[in-house]
């Protein structure tokens, strides 16, 4: 698929669950452009607008870090909001001003994946940019987990 990375254009709360105790939270609206004939019609779309919650941009990293050891990965922004005196940045993770700062955060990691030599071919980064949320199975199919599960015991037989 030959598709561009166009932006992170909107976030707005969701909400898991119908109950009045349900899990809210954030989702990203993230714009994606096809210019080649064939992904377009394989796909039925000339763009893809899909949202994410901030998770499933961390599981992007972890794949990418775990994926690609040898290439700089580069960073998502903090998911907790850091409280600086020298700052008058609120401590609501629903406030405007704060979602907007994590926006271009999450955007400036974005086009920094979609300029990237290699990163930006790799099979799962696009089904994140196509897909919503079956780009999960996709990544799921990879057993990256498994990969890192295996790194991490390695380290720690080391140093037993």
């Amino acid at each position: 698929i030959n598709a561009e990375y166009g932006g992170i254009e909107d976030f707005e709360k969701a909400k898991k669950g119908s109950d009045y105790m349900g899990d809210v939270f954030v989702i990203f609206k993230v714009v994606t452009n096809v210019h080649e004939v064939e992904s377009a019609i394989a796909y039925g779309v000339r763009s893809s607008e899909v949202w994410h919650r901030y998770s499933e941009f961390d599981l992007l990293y972890q794949y990418l870090l775990h994926t690609y050891p040898s290439h700089i990965i580069p960073p998502l922004p903090e998911k907790k909001i850091s409280t600086n005196l020298w700052t008058k940045m609120t401590t609501d993770k629903f406030d405007g001003e704060y979602l907007e700062h994590r926006k271009i955060g999450l955007e400036k990691f974005m086009h920094r994946i979609a300029s990237h030599p290699v990163l930006h071919k790799d099979i799962v980064f696009k089904a994140f940019l196509m897909k919503g949320e079956d780009w999960r199975a996709v990544a799921d199919s990879t057993e990256f987990r498994a990969k890192a599960e295996g790194v991490l015991k390695g380290i720690q037989a080391s140093y037993q």
